[in-house]
């Protein structure tokens, strides 16, 4: 009767840190998800921005570079849909990079300051 006891109590104190772990990482994958559907919205506000800027930029390097952001920013969606959340992550900041790294294209006009970039991108660029 003791064995039997002693066996219950292993497996319910196994069976408790187990449902702890999940749970914990449940929470994890959960905040990482809500993470990422903050940083892939907050992408889509700044890439929206930056479209009409990019598309009247004359340089074509610039519109390569907010092509590419563009289909890494499709995939973030598609993978946060999938609940894969630490690769829209990923992705997400990737098309960031690349729409601010073609912003910085555009607004290097050599001296033409006829087109500035709206002041809610430009000062994101200075870092």
């Amino acid at each position: 009767m003791k064995k039997i006891l002693m066996l219950t109590l292993s497996f319910l104190a196994l069976a408790a840190v187990q449902y702890a772990t999940t749970a914990w990482a449940e929470d994890e994958n959960q905040r990482a998800c809500r993470t990422a559907l903050e940083e892939v919205k907050k992408t889509g506000a700044i890439m929206e921005r930056a479209a009409p800027i990019i598309r009247q930029c004359e340089k074509d390097s610039a519109k390569v570079l907010f092509g590419r952001a563009l289909r890494l920013q499709a995939a973030a969606r598609e993978a946060l849909s999938n609940r894969r959340c630490l690769e829209a992550l990923r992705l997400t900041a990737g098309a960031r990079r690349h729409t601010f790294a073609a912003l910085k294209l555009c607004g290097d006009n050599s001296g033409d300051t006829s087109a500035p970039l709206p002041d809610d991108l430009g000062h994101m660029l200075k870092d």
